[in-house]
């Protein structure tokens, strides 16, 4: 059993977060404990599919190889040792290397975004600037942006009523 977890750690590691996500939002007020629970049994049952996917394919693996069927070359284990991902030789190349750090700049952008500005605007304009970035059309981008606005706005502030707070700035400007 050690064996299949050391191979789906990861998911492993999600679905705790998830249990703790719904045991922690059952202690909370009606609202806040709608939204918590809502997010964390979607993600027990779609992290709990993905490791049931994997430990069936760890064994159906297991059962080949000790029936001799199988005539697959035994894994070899990277720098890291046997882990859930790893690293292309395409991204070991300047190319994978500025594309890994733009993923992580789009990251702490969201992350300073929703801090500084709030939910509501950052989520959409993302979204946005995320598909002009990468060639989408304005067409599909001014859709797709106005359809991700209104569908946060909607199910968060108008169908649940969890308003998000307001951004650092416009607390601001506010006070």
């Amino acid at each position: 059993m050690i064996g299949y977890l050391k191979r789906s750690t990861i998911t492993v590691l999600l679905l705790l977060l998830f249990i703790y996500i719904v045991i922690g939002g059952s202690g909370m007020s009606a609202q806040a404990r709608l939204f918590t629970l809502a997010v964390g049994w979607i993600g027990i049952v779609i992290v709990g599919v993905q490791l049931i996917r994997e430990l069936i394919l760890q064994r159906n693996e297991n059962q080949l190889v000790a029936s001799g069927h199988s005539h697959a070359e035994p894994e070899e284990e990277g720098p890291g040792g046997n882990v859930d991902f790893a690293v292309t030789d395409e991204e070991k190349t300047a190319y994978g290397r500025m594309a890994a750090i733009e993923q992580f700049g789009w990251l702490w952008g969201m992350i300073a975004c929703l801090w500084l500005l709030g939910f509501y605007i950052t989520v959409p304009a993302m979204m946005g600037l995320y598909l002009r970035r990468h060639g989408e059309s304005w067409r599909l981008t001014v859709l797709m942006t106005a359809g991700i606005w209104l569908a946060v706005w909607g199910l968060f502030h108008e169908l649940l009523y969890l308003p998000f707070p307001e951004g650092y700035l416009f607390s601001l400007l506010g006070d």
